[in-house]
């Protein structure tokens, strides 16, 4: 069975799928930008001060003020969460794509090959693909985006189809 790529124009219904891949390209670094926050002196100075709160004006025991490390790891986590989310939303909310290119990749609805034993064909566009095969029996999954001149695009796939195939 043939796998293919589908690189074309950006349509709006692809929204949702560009939505997913730049969110999930956001959130990527969310474990990398949390470990180096918690080697950061604020973050000490955070749990110092949740302790000495809890200690002081909630009368806490001060061994029991020991839950201020977690509740400030998790806070933590949670504001640099929540803060690439949002920049990942405000960035496909504020500004259009003007010019973009998505790949699409188009696999058969019962997908049991192992990833390293198939290859892909790469289209430029989706009238020959859609004449060459039969569209209705393939799942389609947006992949990648790409902002590019067309020239650099089609450079691209020309390289990709003669090394890869």
């Amino acid at each position: 069975m043939s796998y293919f790529i589908v690189v074309r124009e950006y349509k709006p219904t692809d929204f949702h799928n560009v939505f997913e891949v730049v969110r999930n390209a956001y959130l990527s670094n969310v474990f990398t930008t949390w470990c180096n926050a918690l080697t950061r002196e604020i973050t000490f100075q955070l749990i110092v001060m949740a302790a000495a709160v809890l200690f002081i004006f909630l009368g806490v025991p001060l061994q029991y003020c020991v839950i201020s490390i977690p509740v400030v790891v998790i806070m933590i986590y949670v504001l640099i969460y929540s803060s690439y989310l949002i920049k990942s939303a405000e960035l496909m909310h504020s500004k259009k794509p003007i010019q973009c290119w998505v790949a699409e990749a188009c696999e058969p609805f019962m997908f049991m090959e192992k990833p390293e034993n198939v290859s892909y064909k790469v289209f430029t566009d989706a009238k020959v693909c859609n004449e060459t095969f039969d569209m209705g029996n393939y799942r389609r999954k947006a992949g990648s985006i790409l902002s590019k001149n067309h020239c650099y695009i089609t450079h691209f796939i020309d390289y990709w189809n003669c090394c890869c195939i």
